[in-house]
């Protein structure tokens, strides 16, 4: 079903209304690694709405069973592995996709689905990745990917957030308009703040 992608606005509610629900529908451990391979499966798949869909299923799927995932982890590994295809949901090649997989980044750091060290570690990948890639949908995954901490943490400035902050302040300069775009809507509810940081 998350193939299909129609005109026909209640088709199109009615297959949505479906993807939500098998999202936050209760799973036996057993059937994790089956998830797991139809969601990477449909994160590939040709169809961009497909990818899209499989970001929206990820951030309900985390929120409803991330304690499920958690305890099977160790034997699984089904956490892990979903969040790498949300990461290379990231760098999709289709815009909307990418954005749609930094909401969901956005939530699972918020929901504190990594711990401090995994997220410090995906920080460093990003702006890695950032300064290393030469690919415009890489680079705008790395932005992207560094704009979700900010929102995630949008309601308390610690010291962590104003170093990322700072960070993507020189973000600004970057001849990519779609970087330079995704850094200043990330910036879009810190106003003066942002003055401040970057003169």
């Amino acid at each position: 079903m998350c193939v299909i992608h129609t005109p026909n606005k209640p088709v199109q509610a009615l297959v949505n209304k479906v993807v939500s629900t098998l999202s936050v529908m209760p799973y036996p451990n057993g059937e994790l690694p089956a998830i797991q391979a139809t969601v990477g499966r449909l994160s590939t798949n040709w169809n961009w709405h497909s990818r899209h869909e499989m970001t929206i299923f990820l951030n309900n799927f985390f929120f409803s069973s991330i304690y499920q995932l958690r305890a099977a982890e160790p034997e699984l590994g089904t956490l892990s592995s979903l969040q790498l295809i949300l990461l290379s949901l990231l760098a999709d090649e289709k815009i909307e996709v990418r954005e749609s997989a930094r909401r969901t980044l956005t939530n699972i750091i918020a929901w504190e689905v990594m711990d401090g060290p995994a997220k410090q570690s995906l920080l460093d990948r990003f702006i890695a990745s950032y300064r290393e890639k030469t690919e415009l949908r890489e680079k705008h995954a790395a932005a992207l990917g560094v704009c979700a901490f900010v929102y995630a943490n949008k309601r308390q400035m610690t010291a962590f957030l104003a170093n990322v902050v700072i960070y993507l302040c020189r973000l600004l300069t970057d001849p990519l308009p779609a970087v330079q775009v995704g850094v200043l809507s990330c910036f879009g509810g810190f106003g003066v703040l942002i003055l401040f940081f970057r003169f």
